[in-house]
């Protein structure tokens, strides 16, 4: 079972892992509302992470953005954590 740290040093590995599970989600069946939540995340993480490339392009690259990567990256990696407690052969 993944830590909490574990999967936050591999976040961006891991929402890919998330997403990719989507895909075949879709194609069998509805995804269900804890895995939704856990997309919501996995986007959420990934839309915060394009913001700071931006930023960092533009030389602007702040404390605040880099805390909300850091929050994002924490809030993913634990719900990606109690996902997988909960559903261990899904990912």
């Amino acid at each position: 079972m993944l830590t909490v740290e574990e999967c936050m040093s591999r976040a961006d590995e891991l929402v890919q892992e998330v997403f990719n599970a989507f895909g075949g989600a879709i194609a069998t069946a509805s995804p269900t509302p804890e895995f939704s939540e856990l997309m919501n995340k996995a986007f959420r993480y990934r839309n915060v992470i394009r913001m700071a490339d931006n930023h960092r392009e533009h030389g602007v690259l702040g404390e605040q953005v880099a805390t909300e990567v850091e929050s994002a990256r924490r809030i993913f990696a634990e719900a990606y954590v109690a996902f997988l407690k909960n559903h261990p052969s899904l990912m």
